[in-house]
């Protein structure tokens, strides 16, 4: 429940806040951090990353809460045989559970 009370704060924040403090990120980092922690959180899971340098001008606790909650969701809304592929380009960031 507290967990829902956060994402619903959060989701206040977004809606009243202005994006003006944007810096670079490190894209590829927090892939690797966040998806490190699932890792170690589900060490049975098989977790594919395929991360090219990728930088993006944004904020970084935004960026850093949306793979938070990703890697949060995977765990406990798939199934523990299911493969997670995570990929990071330039381009694009793609991430497929199955």
């Amino acid at each position: 429940m507290s967990r829902l009370i956060d994402d619903l704060l959060l989701l206040a924040l977004f809606a009243s806040t202005r994006l003006g403090t944007t810096t670079r990120v490190d894209v590829r980092s927090l892939i690797s951090t966040h998806f490190a922690d699932l890792r170690a959180l589900d060490p049975g899971r098989n977790i594919d990353l395929s991360c090219e340098p990728c930088f993006v001008e944004g904020d970084q606790a935004l960026l850093e809460r949306m793979f938070v909650n990703l890697a949060s969701k995977i765990q406990r809304y798939s199934p523990k045989t299911a493969k997670v592929v995570v990929t990071c380009t330039a381009r694009d960031v793609v991430v497929h559970h199955r």
